[in-house]
């Protein structure tokens, strides 16, 4: 596979991408028709050397970029349930360095917030894409709120869907939440340092979120219907997702992200189930501190919004898709 920064071949067609999405933009159309993103599954590579395996689906000019939660899982943890999306956007989508089917990263050096950051910016360049429209689930929403900081420009609309705690003394807060109602921090906490060496760790993945998912339904049978997975990846991309979890928050510390909330210019909807009890003290505060945001508690549902109440999930996130500046400028 060739780096799309070091070959002439595609430097050219980057360029010629450019040329021709300026011109679209001239005559008003959308240069979201003008990018060469095969369809199907790819892999490209980092300027800094790092494989990342992606995926595009869908033939709509409207693009959407997808992130998905963490860090350490994959993008077949949100995307089998959010392929409604695909029937009016293109969709990409990617596996974060060092889990999933991209390159496997053991040194946390390389697995730092901003990494991840940089590695959206190079596929965002890799695509010829001049603006995207971000959807972030959980951590992903954290990594849309760092990189629209950083690149500005380069984002049209974000979808914070339940989003990750704001802070990380929020995130504290919802673990203990958690334990008081399923009872399960120590064995997660057991069940996490077995990963890494488990001759099994996509049943042990299975196992551990069986349970701990449970404090995030409304309805426990609902679990059923999730078609999304952490553990529908390679095995050693199961096994690296404590070390990728673990490497990345450590390096956002004693994170604060409303200060960088309130800052946020773009247009923003932040989405949750009205029944996710763990998680309404932190999707609270993020929509608060945003200034030009739209906040849906979606009735009849937990954390997964999409999956336990999809008719009112998918027609809140279709009008705010649809709104003016929602595809590719």
């Amino acid at each position: 596979m060739k780096s799309f920064s070091d070959t002439s071949d595609q430097q050219h067609a980057l360029r010629a991408r450019a040329l021709l999405c300026a011109t679209a933009t001239l005559v008003g159309l959308s240069c979201a028709s003008t990018t060469g993103a095969a369809r199907g599954d790819h892999d490209f590579t980092t300027p800094d050397g790092v494989r990342i395996h992606y995926r595009v689906v869908g033939h709509s000019a409207s693009v959407v970029m997808l992130l998905h939660g963490g860090p350490g899982s994959n993008f077949n943890a949100v995307w089998p349930d959010l392929t409604p999306l695909m029937k009016r956007h293109t969709v990409i989508m990617y596996d974060q360095r060092g889990g999933g089917r991209s390159q496997i990263i053991h040194d946390p050096s390389l697995l730092e917030a901003e990494d991840h950051v940089d590695d959206l910016e190079a596929l965002r360049e890799h695509l010829g894409l001049e603006r995207m429209t971000i959807i972030g689930e959980s951590w992903g929403a954290g990594l849309a709120l760092l990189y629209a900081t950083k690149y500005p420009e380069r984002v049209n609309r974000i979808v914070f869907l339940g989003p990750m705690p704001p802070t990380r003394s929020m995130m504290t807060r919802r673990l203990d939440q958690v334990n008081d109602k399923t009872g399960f921090y120590q064995r997660l906490a057991e069940m996490r340092r077995a990963m890494p060496s488990s001759s099994d760790p996509i049943g042990l993945c299975r196992a551990m979120f069986a349970e701990y998912l449970k404090a995030y339904f409304v309805d426990e049978a609902a679990m059923a219907r999730r078609r999304g997975s952490s553990c529908d990846a390679p095995a050693e991309g199961v096994r690296n997702y404590q070390t990728v979890n673990d490497a990345t928050f450590a390096s956002l510390g004693d994170w604060d992200f409303l200060p960088l909330l309130r800052r946020l210019s773009v247009p923003a909807l932040v989405i949750e189930g009205a029944g996710s009890t763990p998680t309404l003290e932190s999707v609270r505060a993020w929509a608060a501190a945003l200034p030009n945001h739209s906040f849906i508690l979606v009735p009849d549902a937990g954390h997964f919004p999409q999956v336990e109440n999809p008719e009112r999930f998918f027609a809140v996130v279709e009008r705010f898709l649809s709104e003016q500046g929602a595809t590719q400028k």
